[in-house]
């Protein structure tokens, strides 16, 4: 029988210094779809489970994360980038620093 599930990611604190890596390869394939992303305020405080803590939330079901306190703003600033050109076999990385 089928079941209706979500998927979630939370982490538990954030870093000073936030580093992401995208994968962008599907089996031999590079993904070639753009990504759009923030050079100021990324805001990654939506991926705190602020909601434990701040809100005493229990096991109750018919609570929902709607009836409780906004996320908090942790806010990050781009300074840095690298691309790389080229497919799977060969081609080069290029840095961008602020």
């Amino acid at each position: 029988k089928k079941t209706t599930t979500k998927k979630q990611h939370v982490v538990s604190r954030l870093p000073p210094v936030l580093c992401l890596h995208l994968k962008r390869f599907h089996g031999l394939q590079k993904m070639d779809d753009f990504v759009s992303f923030p050079a100021h305020n990324l805001n990654m405080g939506e991926y705190l489970p602020h909601w434990c803590e701040d809100s005493g939330f229990s096991d109750n079901a018919s609570q929902r994360l709607e009836d409780f306190a906004p996320p908090p703003d942790v806010l990050y600033e781009l300074f840095g980038s690298v691309n790389h050109f080229g497919n799977l076999h060969n081609g080069h990385y290029v840095a961008n620093v602020k």
